[in-house]
């Protein structure tokens, strides 16, 4: 489950009951399809953070699942036969698409949504429960000061890596309020144009500029890392000089061959941005060249300076 939810740029806790007494107000994920069932101690800690503000996420697929839910479970809860395709409740969950919660058909059928495609055949009702994801796809129940969700939707077992299913748990745990993390974004030798390669490198053979397009999905401050490595000549290493849009983030002199990492910063809007690297002080004078490779960089959000 954890590199899973790690590379959702959610931030996975330790499972114990140590850890459930200490976070009563976490975001906690039970699917029995995928974990050993709980000690006696386990459900009893699970019960009292739930009854003290923490949410649990509990992956039904049946009525026989849904009992090991005890005194968690809404009571009297049916799991049926969804009448139609599921649709998320208005408001709910924001921008989720109700095509992010179907299976898509398989290579060469028409999609039907009411077929074994359906990311949710199955829905759950009970009294006291609230409807998330019609017609009881994600349902949420009231207890103590926290809450539980039972949760019908099937793209664990589907197929988790696809897109659909990805921002489907992303949005779910981001509006529960789990605790999240900004990936890195990683700009390979491959992303980058203006400048040919050599392997695994952009190899600079004269005074030229490489670009990579990137999108900053928050605005902040970024540390911009450059792996760059170069050919001695007249005494002198390579310069690279980098530039994030119009602004000038600094000038790198090489102290090796490398390649190694460079750390510059820049502060940067939400959106589409264009990361450049410069080599300025090519020489060539046999025997000896002064080149420049680039191997790639990755830009990771820092966090707020607060005075």
């Amino acid at each position: 489950v954890e590199p899973g939810l790690d590379a959702l740029a959610l931030v996975p806790r330790p499972w114990s009951a140590e850890a459930l007494e200490r976070s009563l107000d976490a975001v906690i994920l039970r699917d029995d399809a995928k974990l050993p069932p709980l000690t006696k101690e386990e459900e009893a800690a699970l019960e009292r953070a739930v009854a003290n503000g923490a949410t649990l996420v509990f992956r039904a697929t049946d009525q026989a699942s849904l009992a090991r839910l005890e005194a968690l479970a809404p009571p009297l809860m049916k799991i049926e036969k969804a009448p139609g395709p599921p649709v998320p409740a208005r408001s709910a969950l924001g921008p989720l698409h109700a095509l992010d919660l179907l299976w898509p058909p398989g290579p060469g059928a028409l999609r039907d949504v009411f077929s074994r495609y359906d990311s949710a055949p199955l829905a759950a009702s009970a009294s006291g429960t609230i409807a998330l994801v019609e017609s009881g796809a994600l349902v949420e129940r009231p207890f103590g000061r926290g809450r539980v969700l039972v949760d019908l939707v099937r793209w664990r077992e589907a197929a988790p890596a696809l897109p659909q299913a990805r921002r489907w748990f992303s949005q779910l745990f981001s509006f529960l309020g789990a605790e999240t993390h900004e990936p890195p974004i990683r700009l390979p030798a491959n992303v980058w144009g203006g400048v040919g390669r050599r392997g695994d490198v952009v190899y600079f053979a004269s005074n030229s500029t490489a670009q990579a397009r990137f999108v900053a999905r928050r605005a902040g401050r970024y540390k911009v890392h450059v792996d760059l490595g170069g050919t001695r000549a007249l005494g002198g290493w390579p310069v690279a000089r980098v530039v994030c849009d119009a602004r000038f983030l600094g000038d790198v002199t090489l102290d090796g061959p490398g390649p190694r990492r460079y750390d510059l910063e820049v502060t940067i809007p939400a959106g589409v941005h264009v990361l450049s690297v410069s080599f300025t002080n090519d020489v060539y004078d046999p025997p000896e060249d002064r080149d420049m490779m680039l191997k790639g960089a990755v830009l990771e959000l820092l966090p707020a300076k607060v005075y």
